[in-house]
């Protein structure tokens, strides 16, 4: 959320309402590959927002860094 632009605040209550998620809770405890579904999505969405940091710098170290690792990410979440 922070990479959004949002407040610290507003970050922190997100973060708690999903952490609080009761589907989350769910899957968790039955072990389902949801829950590694997720961790990829979550992963390869972060890996963009870092990505769209270098809009003004293509081509960086940085910006094939986070394309290459959300791309990867996104990838793993499909398969």
């Amino acid at each position: 959320m922070l990479e959004l632009g949002v407040t610290q605040w507003t970050a922190a209550l997100a973060g708690f309402l999903l952490l609080c998620d009761n589907a989350l809770l769910t899957q968790s405890r039955f072990i389902l590959m949801e829950s590694m579904l997720l961790m990829f999505a979550l992963f390869g969405l972060l890996c963009v927002l870092k990505f769209r940091h270098y809009h003004n710098r293509p081509y960086c170290l940085q910006w094939w860094s986070w394309l290459s690792l959300g791309s990867a990410s996104l990838t793993c979440a499909l398969w």
